[in-house]
């Protein structure tokens, strides 16, 4: 009996451990988005500022880094917390992640002086958000539970489809900026991009539950999606041309507006994700509690019966 109660005890401990380490992620996992929004953001301006030759997007930039850096210390002050005190699995892929960040003053120098090309700050934005991405991809395996696992696998797909719009708002924007005829590169780019944002949303409407998806079309749907849909179909349309006949400046307020509306979203499945979470870890510390309970009781109900055994012998 006490080895049975032992080995109950023993598994309660260990959920109870998966069930505060989903809770954790959750929680990083608020703070990781926060960054990525950022810099999505700050990299559409960059891309804009650098096809104008810093005709545009100058002010904004000023702003959106600061910004970032907000974000950036609300991620910092979280880790040092000891928020990732359970998180050891990810912490090699936290810190390859905070370290391609430590890049970011010098490339914003590099940026403000025109001295980097449009193709590598777009590269080096795009992978500093995939290290962050990673981060998540750790927290969905994490996941212990089937509900919280497949509303994790669905946050994911709808953070990737984010970031493919993300990518989509400062490619076009680099477009629409230079006012010209895209390159070879350029135009595989974008295809590429729409291509992955279709996929990844397709995924997301496969694993979420009807509400999200209903959030998710509400943002397609809004007048800021409609418009951005235009406006993306002008660029599709003259890509090989130029002369566009758009204002940069109108493609990213609309396209921003949008992307706010998904980061809307984003975050209520967030906080649905966590309350989840949060739900799960003190179910499960009230049932380590309980088996902690009953295997005392046991222990004790052993204690006694041995000892009565042992005065009935020697009586």
């Amino acid at each position: 009996v006490l080895f049975y109660a032992g080995r109950e005890l023993g598994a309660q401990w260990q959920l109870r451990g998966a069930m505060e380490r989903g809770m954790q992620y959750s929680e990083l996992a608020v703070h990781i988005n926060g960054v990525v929004h950022e810099l999505q953001k700050e990299r559409g301006l960059s891309a804009g500022f650098i096809a104008s030759r810093g005709a545009r997007f100058k002010s904004e930039l000023g702003t959106q880094h600061a910004d970032t850096n907000t974000a950036r210390s609300a991620l910092d002050s979280w880790l040092a917390s000891g928020g990732r005190a359970r998180l050891e699995g990810s912490n090699k892929t936290i810190e390859e992640a905070r370290s391609e960040l430590a890049r970011l003053d010098a490339t914003r120098a590099q940026i403000s002086a025109l001295e980097l090309a449009g193709a590598d700050s777009f590269n080096y934005y795009s992978a500093s958000i995939e290290r962050l991405t990673r981060v998540l991809e750790i927290a969905v395996a994490q996941a212990a539970e089937l509900e919280l696992a497949r509303g994790m696998n669905a946050y994911l797909m709808f953070v990737l489809a984010k970031e493919q719009a993300g990518r989509e708002r400062a490619s076009i924007n680099g477009l629409f900026a230079a006012n010209a005829a895209a390159d070879v590169k350029l135009h595989r780019r974008i295809i590429t991009i729409l291509t992955a944002q279709d996929t990844y949303l397709a995924n997301f409407r496969t694993l979420a539950p009807p509400t999200w998806v209903v959030g998710l079309n509400a943002a397609l749907d809004s007048s800021s999606g409609r418009d951005t849909a235009r406006l993306r179909q002008i660029a599709l349309e003259r890509m090989e041309l130029g002369d566009f006949g758009v204002e940069p400046t109108q493609w990213f307020a609309a396209i921003t507006q949008k992307i706010n509306l998904l980061k809307a979203e984003e975050d209520r499945i967030a906080a649905a994700l966590l309350e989840r979470a949060r739900t799960l870890s003190g179910e499960a510390t009230q049932r380590l509690a309980l088996s902690v309970a009953m295997g005392a009781a046991v222990a004790l109900a052993a204690l006694l019966f041995s000892l009565q055994l042992s005065g009935l012998l020697r009586g």
